[in-house]
This record gives C-alpha cells, sequence and structure tokens, in this order.
C-alpha cells in the first residue's frame, strides 16, 4: 500500500525529532502503532488488557499462518475482531488434530489458492532407499514416531549415506539445506563435515538467538561460494526465506505432510 502523504514527526523523550514511516510495530520491544497499517504479533496482543479497544481502531485484518488460528489463544485475538474485512493466508489449511473447521468458523471459506510458481529451472527429486531397521521397530507401535525418529538419528550407515550425497553436493558448489527432527543428528552431521574439511557449515537451532539467526541469515546471502545450512523443521518453516538455496536435502521422516508442506 502506498501513502502518499509525508511521513509523520514525533519526538525522543529527550525532545529530538524523530521521522516515523507509516508502518507500525507491536511485538516484543517494539510498540509503537500508526493505526493505519500495523505488523502485531497475536501473541503480544493475547497479553493486553485493552486488546478490544485496539482491535476496533482497524476496518481491516489480515492474519499470516492463519492455520494457528485453532489454537486457543489465536482464535481469542481473531474472535475479537469487528472490522469489515478479515483475511487468512495460510499454506496448510488442514490441521493434523482436525480442528480446521474452526479457522474456518473464524476465518472464513477459501477464496483463492496460488498456482505453484513457475520457475526457470528444472527441479529433481532424487530419492535414497537405506537398509535402516532396527530389532525393537516390530515391537514398536507404527504410531511411536519418536521413538524412531530417535533410532533413525543415531544409525550409523544411514548418517554415512547422508554425509555422502552432502558432500557431493559441496564438491558441486551447491547452497544446501539439511532438514533433520533431532538436535543430535545436527551434531553428528556438524562433526562429520567437520572430519571432512567442509568450513562453510552452519547451524540454526534452539540455541540460535534471534539476533544470531538473523546475522547468520545475512551472512549467507553475501556469500559468494557454496555452503551448508543444517536445521530442523521447527526453526526452518513459517516465514523463512534464503532465497541462495538450490539444495534441500530431507534427512530424517516427517510425521505430518503439512510438516514438509511449511
Amino acid at each position: 500500500m502506498t501513502f502518499e502523504e509525508e511521513e509523520a514527526i514525533r519526538y525522543t523523550a529527550s525532545g529530538r525529532e524523530k521521522v516515523i514511516g507509516y508502518v507500525g510495530q507491536y511485538g516484543g520491544t517494539k510498540k509503537w502503532l500508526s493505526k493505519l497499517v500495523d505488523v502485531v504479533m497475536i501473541q503480544s496482543l493475547f497479553k493486553l488488557e485493552n486488546s478490544q479497544s485496539l482491535l476496533d481502531e482497524y476496518e481491516m485484518m489480515i492474519v499470516d499462518e492463519c492455520h494457528h488460528v485453532s489454537a486457543l489463544m489465536f482464535e481469542k485475538v481473531v474472535a475479537q475482531f469487528r472490522g469489515k474485512y478479515l483475511y487468512g493466508l495460510t499454506a496448510t489449511p488442514e490441521r493434523k488434530n482436525g480442528h480446521e473447521p474452526i479457522v474456518f468458523q473464524r476465518i472464513g471459506e477459501i477464496l483463492h489458492t496460488a498456482d505453484k510458481r513457475e520457475t526457470d529451472f528444472k527441479r529433481q527429486l532424487q530419492l535414497r532407499f537405506t537398509s535402516f531397521g532396527h530389532l525393537e521397530i516390530e515391537k514398536t507401535k507404527a504410531s511411536n514416531f519418536i521413538q524412531l525418529s530417535d533410532w533413525i538419528a543415531t544409525d550409523s550407515a544411514r548418517n554415512q549415506l547422508i554425509l555422502k550425497d552432502i558432500l557431493a553436493q559441496v564438491a558441486e558448489g551447491r547452497n544446501i539445506l539439511g532438514l533433520v527432527n533431532r538436535i543430535q543428528q545436527i551434531d553428528v552431521f556438524e562433526k562429520l563435515l567437520k572430519e571432512k574439511e567442509v568450513d562453510d557449515c552452519y547451524i540454526i537451532s534452539g540455541k540460535t538467538k534471534v539476533r544470531e539467526r538473523t546475522s547468520l541469515l545475512e551472512t549467507l546471502e553475501q556469500l559468494d561460494k557454496g555452503f551448508v545450512l543444517l536445521s530442523t523443521g521447527k526453526y526452518i518453516g513459517e516465514g523463512f526465506d534464503l532465497p541462495q538455496l538450490d539444495t534441500l536435502i530431507l534427512a530424517a521422516p516427517f510425521s505430518w505432510k503439512n510438516n514438509l508442506i511449511q
């Protein structure tokens, strides 16, 4: 959206002039709202005592990743909105717990589905079949995904096969994203890659602070050589965008198809 008016002038606590644009932010340490176009963390709205009066200032709400509206906190905030226009954006409206009717009740029915983005390059899917097995698998319920994931993460033969594929892509100068679902498996691959003298290996995990993550992504965007980025779907999913990536290695299974889509 474009506003032709001049930017607003506000003053700091010391009385100095500060130019403010028309897009406000509310969340964390940023708490200035323009009441025209504002980006707000829904968690911050939930904590506000006067969230209803604040929401009443707006005529339109756009909920990003609106599939989360099926969660109680998100639903309560959206239910307070009484404006005329309410839109939701998501790549995965279907919920694993079957609660998508809550999303449709609060946001509305699907109005538009975007077509798959056309690219100038050909995407290739290469499947790798392993001989992974465990003596206890037959005794384990198929639904015990946690136990199976633990075994997969620590299977040396399987990890060596994955390492071989990663190294082959490194040799071609690719920008690689390796996704696993266990932090311990990230540690395993980081160690194996260092042993193979792969220096440009980076990690995003729960230990990575927000500022460190931002700084790392900025660094990767500027690199003029191939790199390996290791992470889990929990930290590389919604809102993640790194155009430099050209190779994706799914080194672990997913318990739900929408996790892969995200």
